[in-house]
């Protein structure tokens, strides 16, 4: 495996996602913990895109985490409102990768039965950040 596919790889599979619907990460992470509150596991289901297949050093992508709720769910926008916790994406990868914040898209608001004010999405969302490959990573890196 080439130095690009490693660092690829190993962007992925140190992704660590929470939210109040989506606590389970992808690619065999490990699942960041899940607040008190969730009723159940595997309401959202979670994938890792990228607008590449290889990356070399210097070079810049993007990465991303595609939620999507099951019916009748959501997930919370970073500042999800009075009701409700924020969905965080935590990326870790190996020394050097530099990860831009993540693009939040404009959310809706969710009805809340207490009528509290809550933001979020119902509808599959992709919160994506760039990711820098330092210039002096050598090819064989883990």
């Amino acid at each position: 495996m080439s130095m690009t596919s490693r660092a690829f790889a190993l962007a992925f599979s140190a992704v660590a996602l929470a939210s109040s619907g989506a606590g389970d990460a992808a690619l065999g992470a490990e699942p960041a913990p899940a607040p008190a509150s969730v009723a159940s596991k595997n309401k959202v289901k979670v994938e890792l895109a990228a607008d590449v297949t290889a990356v070399a050093p210097g070079e810049t992508f993007r990465l991303g985490v595609f939620l999507r709720p099951d019916p009748e769910w959501h997930v919370y926008w970073k500042f999800a409102g009075d009701t409700g916790l924020p969905t965080e994406v935590r990326w870790s990868a190996f020394e050097g990768l530099d990860f831009d914040a993540v693009a939040w898209p404009l959310p809706r608001r969710i009805p809340d039965k207490l009528g509290g004010r809550s933001f979020g999405y119902d509808n599959e969302v992709l919160l994506v950040s760039e990711v820098r490959v330092p210039d002096d990573v050598l090819e064989g890196t883990e």
